[in-house]
């Protein structure tokens, strides 16, 4: 009941005296004290942040999705699709760039 009413009491005093309760862990130790953990979960996403952790912060810092490049891909395969196959590879770039640089027909 004392350790209640000692959060409690540093919780009305404000946000500085409560700050180490409640600071988020840091993105080096959050995987470390997810890893340590009994469930399987928590341990495979872990190591899925161990594994992807330069890229998540790369992204919180440049926030650059790679969407307009998901997109010109998707619109290249809906080419190659839709023609069912060209005579020449020259036919195929060609048909690429008018369709993904929006060029006027000849």
């Amino acid at each position: 009941m004392s350790q209640q009413t000692t959060w409690m009491a540093q919780a009305h005093r404000g946000p500085s005296h409560a700050k180490n309760r409640w600071s988020v862990p840091s993105s080096r130790s959050l995987p470390r004290r997810a890893s340590h953990s009994r469930l399987e979960p928590f341990n495979k996403l872990a190591q899925t942040i161990r594994t992807h952790l330069d890229g998540i912060l790369s992204w919180t810092r440049l926030r650059v999705t790679n969407g307009a490049l998901e997109g010109m891909k998707n619109k290249v395969k809906a080419i190659s699709h839709r023609a069912l196959g060209f005579r020449t590879t020259w036919t195929y770039i060609g048909n690429i760039y008018h369709c993904c640089a929006e060029l006027p027909l000849p």
